[in-house]
């Protein structure tokens, strides 16, 4: 007998192969599609992630890091944010480094995240302190794609040479924070 969570990731793989064949133009690119669509769900993200360009894999992982263990719902500006700063830089945090239009994040990462209404009792605009009744938030799509980012299987393929996860979690997103904190509280930008 199935258990429910094997039932959800059978209706989650079937999504992504659907999301998948919806990009074709022709018949023929259909039938092309459908010899090469992946055999699981993990083999359907190891997929997505590595059809992420490059140059962008990195800020990707890290949106998907923050995604996945932020302790309350990030907003797509916060998260283009938090991909720009590089603990390794000299200057960590660089404002001109921001990304011009923080939905090509979504873009990037279609088919592991979703955006929700959320709600937030209160929030900070400006440094001022206002009640909003809810945000859009960026969340992992499915609880597969959490499990697949954690386990050994998904940096053990070739998806693995994109791992950039060096550090845990959490520690990656306060060392973070705290230089994003830092650059502000060091000048007057």
């Amino acid at each position: 007998m199935a258990t429910l969570s094997s039932d959800y990731s059978r209706f989650r793989w079937v999504d992504l192969q659907l999301d998948s064949l919806k990009k074709c133009l022709t018949y023929s690119d259909v039938k092309k599609a459908l010899t090469s669509l992946p055999n699981t769900l993990s083999e359907s993200y190891e997929r997505i992630l590595l059809a992420i360009d490059e140059e962008h894999r990195q800020k990707a992982l890290i949106a998907l890091q923050w995604i996945s263990h932020c302790c309350r719902p990030i907003t797509i500006e916060e998260l283009a944010e938090a991909v720009i700063i590089d603990p390794s830089a000299t200057q960590p945090f660089n404002p001109h480094d921001r990304i011009p239009k923080p939905s090509w994040l979504l873009e990037i990462l279609s088919g592991l995240v979703v955006v929700t209404k959320t709600n937030r009792r209160l929030d900070w605009d400006y440094m001022d302190f206002v009640e909003r009744k809810y945000i859009l938030a960026v969340e992992i799509a499915h609880f597969s794609v959490k499990e697949y980012l954690n386990s050994g299987e998904a940096f053990s393929g070739p998806a693995g040479t994109i791992h950039i996860m060096k550090q845990s979690p959490t520690e990656a997103i306060i060392q973070r924070s705290l230089l994003y904190l830092n650059y502000y509280s060091m000048s007057d930008r």
